[in-house]
C-alpha cells in the first residue's frame, strides 16, 4: 500500500552508464533517520530477463538487493541515516521502466 502523504516530490539525482552487462541507472536519496523504504518497479523487460535492483550505501556496499523480471518491489530498512543510492542494472539501454520510491 502506498500512503500518499509519504510520496516525496522534488528533484532526484540520477546517473547512468552502460557496460558489458547492460545499462545501469543510479538514483540518490537521503535518509534523515533509519526508515523503511519501498521501491516499486514496472518495466518492459521480458519475463525471460531479470534486472538487478540494489540499495547501496555511500561506500557502494549493497544493503538491499533483488532480481526482478517485468515488475516487482524491494523493501527494507537501512540501519543508519545517510546518503544512499538505488541502482537498476543488467538491462538493455533501450529498456523503459517506471518506479515509485516511498519512505515510510
Amino acid at each position: 500500500m502506498v500512503l500518499l502523504e509519504n510520496v516525496i516530490s522534488g528533484d532526484i539525482k540520477s546517473a547512468s552508464f552502460g557496460d558489458s552487462n547492460g545499462g545501469k541507472d543510479f538514483y540518490k536519496f537521503n535518509l534523515a533517520t533509519p526508515s523503511e523504504i519501498s521501491i516499486y518497479i514496472d518495466s518492459d523487460i521480458s519475463q525471460d530477463n531479470t534486472f538487478n535492483l540494489k540499495v547501496l550505501d555511500n561506500n557502494g556496499s549493497a544493503k538491499l538487493q533483488k532480481g526482478i523480471n517485468e515488475s516487482g518491489n524491494l523493501s527494507g530498512k537501512p540501519q543508519q541515516a545517510g546518503e544512499y543510492y538505488f541502482e537498476l542494472g543488467n538491462f538493455s539501454e533501450d529498456a523503459t521502466y517506471e518506479f515509485l520510491f516511498e519512505i515510510v
